[in-house]
């Protein structure tokens, strides 16, 4: 991109918890990393990390697994989006990416307004 130039922003509001398979200590912090995403369950989708160790034996999450590499990939590589991926507009639309699914959803608006209510931003 040029100096200077215009940029997509997307903001994805990812819905991809650790693997149904995957054994995982409950009690060394890591709360709720069954129920919702969490930053080290990456290695397990990114890096295909389940595979490696055959852990996941569920279809629709090996297949989930392939296809958000896949999806990673083809933005790295050459930076493709999918259609169903839209950049932010300001209009609290977001992408949505869960195991099942790629959808723009209204996510966060009530938070969003309530920041807009409070109008801080840079006062002391």
């Amino acid at each position: 991109m040029e100096a200077g130039g215009d940029a997509n922003i997307y903001y994805i509001e990812h819905n991809t918890p650790w693997p149904a398979d995957a054994n995982i200590s409950q009690n060394s912090g890591r709360r709720q990393c069954m129920e919702k995403t969490c930053h080290c369950v990456s290695e397990y989708w990114l890096f295909g990390d389940h595979m490696k160790r055959n852990q996941i034996t569920d279809p629709s999450e090996l297949e989930f697994g392939v296809n958000f590499r896949t999806l990673a990939a083809d933005f790295a590589r050459n930076g493709s989006v999918p259609s169903s991926v839209k950049p932010y507009t300001g209009n609290d639309q977001w992408t949505y990416l869960s195991k099942n699914v790629i959808e723009t959803r209204e996510l966060y608006k009530n938070v969003c307004d309530l920041y807009d209510k409070i109008d801080l931003y840079l006062k002391r």
